[in-house]
């Protein structure tokens, strides 16, 4: 796909992919230079009984990419999506979801039977709370042992020594890698 060429992430364009057919149901009975900001409100408002709040946005999101492209490509004159005023609705990214014992001793049960060799990367992104691109995407120049700390972005991580355990098992297994997580290129793009 053409997409793929503008190096979107790879769970980006696998999101964009499933999340174009809820558009395509959307938006196919309306002709094209007749979608307008309230035409957009209007249809997202209909994806609120089925789906939460950040999906929708999600929709937003992908509907915007969708018009920039149409707009490079010479299709349409400007993007309708992008004249919305504001962000359709505010996300709270705050939200902690910490596992309960069950769910986490599932998680490692079926960690250690398929993926014996990440378990490493479970612990630490336990142990952490960083996000996954955060955590493939962390180097070993920016890990700190003797001062317990990850260089995540602007912002010190502390590690506890559950932490520290998983750096030292993925530091024995990295091969050489920059990467903690051991790969050998940045992942962020395709």
């Amino acid at each position: 796909s053409d997409l793929r060429k503008e190096k979107v992430r790879v769970q980006t364009f696998k999101n964009y992919r499933y999340l174009s057919r809820g558009l395509i149901n959307l938006f196919e009975c309306f002709p094209l230079n007749s979608i307008t900001p309230d035409v957009i409100a209007s249809q997202l408002d209909t994806l609120l009984s089925n789906h939460a709040r950040p999906t929708v946005n999600r929709y937003r999101a992908l509907l915007s990419v969708a018009f920039d492209y149409g707009q490079k490509a010479g299709l349409i004159a400007n993007n309708p999506a992008s004249l919305m005023t504001q962000r359709y609705f505010k996300e709270n990214n705050e939200t902690v979801r910490v596992l309960s014992s069950k769910e986490e001793s599932e998680l490692r049960r079926i960690i250690r039977r398929r993926y014996p060799n990440r378990e490493a990367c479970f612990d630490l992104a336990l142990s952490t709370g960083i996000r996954r691109n955060e955590q493939f995407n962390l180097t070993w120049q920016e890990v700190d042992l003797r001062e317990s700390t990850l260089l995540v972005g602007n912002r010190k991580v502390p590690l506890n020594s559950i932490a520290i355990g998983a750096l030292r098992e993925l530091q024995a297994q990295a091969n050489g890698s920059l990467f903690v997580n051991g790969r050998d290129t940045d992942s962020r793009k395709v």
